[in-house]
């Protein structure tokens, strides 16, 4: 888990993160699950309290001083100085996963940022998943992300009329147009008349498209139970890489770290090298967070957040936490 926080705040968010990625484990679990912390601040003084009080509920906590050499420690000094944050985070991204790989013998390791909340069974539904991934693609897939942003428009919404939804009315009304025409070839027989092709196009169908949109897809139309290929989605709130696709991945991270944010590296990594990205649906992770980085001055309705996650049932997430460990680990 990389964390880039400073003491400005009255408590650490990744407190939390880990709190919550430990609640609910079993004794089987935890000892599978190896925990560590990267704390990318360059000044040590601010991390110390983080080390009081979660050091010791993870397996390991290390710093830029302890996950770098002289020269990569002063470089990243001199991005932070600088303001140069997108290239620094990019960065932190590498040696989080760079110290991973070198320090363990994990089959797959996840960087997770610190301001999340996960769900309850998350590391066994996870851990689930990666057998089913295993048996579709083998050794060709990059990562499975564990958060993907489902967001309602909200009816605070100043854009009502907004992305597909023009596109949508367009074809719907079109279907309406010509099924009436052809209807009325085939039969001969007076179909519908002009004014309600009028009210159907210019007013029920905006307004039934309108509402879908304004309510959330995710509302309406709930995502299913499922792993799915996603090549497309960029949010890198948590993400479960294959060991074997790490060391080009860090290579890749490195290199674009001045040019592009590492969600963007690692989006054109797997296009660029052919591998399957995959999402957990519904997402086992929840961003807090109202704080960024890279962009400080981003405004709070524009951080990534999931619908989807806030409509699971704990009482059914622990059910299916229950069921999970005894497959996992053929309990009776």
């Amino acid at each position: 888990m990389a964390s880039p926080r400073g003491p400005e705040a009255s408590f650490h968010t990744a407190e939390l993160t880990i709190a919550s990625a430990l609640a609910g484990l079993t004794q089987a679990e935890r000892r599978d699950l190896d925990l560590r912390v990267y704390l990318t601040s360059t000044n040590a003084t601010e991390t110390s309290p983080l080390h009081q009080s979660v050091g010791y509920l993870v397996n390991r906590i290390f710093t830029r001083q302890t996950a770098t050499s002289t020269d990569e420690h002063e470089l990243l000094h001199e991005l932070e100085r600088q303001g140069q944050n997108g290239h620094k985070a990019a960065l932190d991204y590498a040696y989080a996963l760079q110290s991973c790989f070198e320090q363990s013998e994990s089959p797959y390791i996840a960087v997770l940022e610190d301001d999340i909340l996960m769900a309850d069974g998350w590391l066994a539904r996870t851990r689930l998943a990666l057998q089913e991934i295993e048996g579709r693609s083998g050794g060709t897939w990059l990562d499975l992300r564990l958060f993907n942003q489902v967001r309602s428009l909200g009816w605070g919404s100043r854009q009502i009329i907004r992305r597909n939804a023009v596109l949508l009315i367009a074809i719907i009304c079109s279907i309406i147009v010509g099924g009436a025409f052809i209807s009325k070839r085939r039969t001969q027989q007076k179909g519908l008349a002009v004014p309600t092709i009028l009210v159907l196009c210019l007013v029920t169908v905006p307004a039934f498209v309108t509402l879908f949109f304004q309510a959330g897809k995710a509302s309406i139309l709930p995502p299913r139970h499922e792993v799915s290929e996603q090549a497309w989605g960029p949010c890198t709130q948590g993400n479960v890489f294959a060991r074997s696709q790490v060391p080009g991945l860090i290579e890749a991270v490195r290199k674009d770290a001045p040019h592009k944010a590492h969600d963007l590296i690692i989006l054109d990594h797997a296009a660029l090298n052919s591998l399957t990205r995959y999402v957990l649906t519904p997402p086992q992770i929840q961003h807090i967070g109202f704080h960024s980085v890279v962009s400080p001055s981003r405004p709070q309705d524009e951080f990534p957040w999931s619908v989807a996650f806030e409509d699971q049932s704990a009482a059914s997430l622990a059910n299916e936490h229950v069921e999970m460990v005894r497959k996992l680990y053929h309990v009776q």
